[in-house]
């Protein structure tokens, strides 16, 4: 019996935007199938592609590049440049194999954007951002040209690397500290639309269709509901509205000083916040989560200093 032939994801690449720190990718190809059952008979004769609307989905530490290009609100359109998430072969016996051994997707066109930004109290791995990626269809005949092809016996591109991590900082609402600070998380609520059209099988445009960003934050007081003018039920967001940072981490140290400009901020002046649970248990912790949900963009900042 052979070995299974065992693969490691590695950076990927969006046009001029390459991502490292890579800690999972997920291929959906999400094919809905044509299932043809002829009249006076209970089992398929055949089945067809009726389309499909594949997406990939990365998650990662490479926070600030990412942002960088995709923003928050925005997103990054590839279009008739080049795509490609990679897979390093493992070697029997050894770590990796060598050139011309592994695998590859690509394509020439899609979107990219961002679906949330996390991050946790004592976190081993520190903060992440989890974005998703529509193939589309171009090339010679959009909507019939596969999104993306697999390639064999391939030579990556790139080195693995880790430019710069971050974790958890503190969180500011209506111009006062929050206390206690357990997890944080940033969601820009992007809903997007693939179509087809003329009778293709692959999409070959995306839009964001809506936007409703929130942002979720857990912290260990229970008095909460009562400072700052946060009531149980809903606040109208004031001032500078809610600020969150994510601390960038010192190699070889603890984090980056407060006053370099290295950190990340997540910024939005406009919406409401509330309570949305509190939990409690023996011998363990009351944990208050609130929701910023937000009528204004999130703006971001990769170049921030913290209060």
């Amino acid at each position: 019996m052979t070995t299974p032939l065992r693969h490691d994801v590695y950076p990927c690449s969006f046009d001029a935007l390459t991502v490292n720190d890579i800690r999972s990718v997920n291929v959906s190809p999400s094919v809905s199938h044509m299932v043809m059952i002829p009249g006076g008979a209970t089992r398929p004769d055949g089945f067809a592609m009726n389309y499909a609307d594949p997406t990939i989905s990365i998650t990662t530490g490479d926070i600030a590049t990412v942002l960088g290009s995709t923003g928050v609100a925005t997103g990054l359109s590839v279009s008739g440049a080049t795509w490609e998430i990679q897979y390093e072969k493992r070697a029997s016996g050894g770590t990796y194999a060598g050139t011309l051994s592994h695998v590859t997707l690509n394509g020439t066109d899609g979107f990219l954007y961002v679906t949330s930004i996390s991050a946790e109290q004592d976190s081993a791995e520190g903060a992440s951002l989890d974005a998703t990626f529509v193939a589309l269809s171009g090339g010679a005949s959009p909507g019939y040209t596969a999104p993306f092809s697999v390639n064999t016996s391939q030579t990556l591109t790139g080195t693995p690397d880790v430019p710069l991590r971050h974790a958890l900082g503190p969180v500011y609402c209506n111009g006062s500290l929050i206390a206690g600070v357990q997890s944080v998380k940033i969601d820009p609520g992007i809903k997007h639309e693939a179509k087809r059209s003329d009778g293709g099988v692959f999409p070959t445009a995306c839009v964001v269709v809506e936007q409703q960003p929130m942002v979720e934050v857990s912290v260990l007081n229970p008095a909460l509901v009562d400072e700052s003018t946060l009531g149980p039920f809903i606040s109208a967001l004031s001032g500078s509205g809610i600020v969150v940072y994510l601390q960038a981490v010192s190699p070889g140290g603890g984090r980056v000083a407060s006053g370099t400009g290295s950190h990340v901020s997540f910024t939005s002046a406009t919406g409401v916040w509330a309570v949305t649970s509190q939990n409690g248990t023996a011998r363990g912790d009351v944990v208050t989560t609130f929701q910023a949900k937000l009528t204004a963009a999130i703006s971001v900042s990769t170049t921030a200093t913290i209060p």
